[in-house]
């Protein structure tokens, strides 16, 4: 298992940080919150893209 930050995100991705901070929130997203920080299950989160191919997600 590969866990992300949001910083991981936005660098593996190539999506800007402050992008991959709104994704986080969005409701059915791949993350977890420890305290302050998000963390992402990079497995999680390339099947969420692959689920969500075609749609509008934010």
């Amino acid at each position: 298992m590969n866990l992300m930050s949001v910083k991981d995100l936005s660098a593996n991705y190539n999506i800007k940080k402050s992008t991959a901070y709104e994704m986080v929130k969005i409701k059915g997203f791949p993350a977890v919150r420890v305290n302050s920080k998000y963390f992402i299950i990079q497995e999680d989160f390339e099947k969420w893209i692959r689920s969500n191919i075609g749609k509008t997600v934010m």
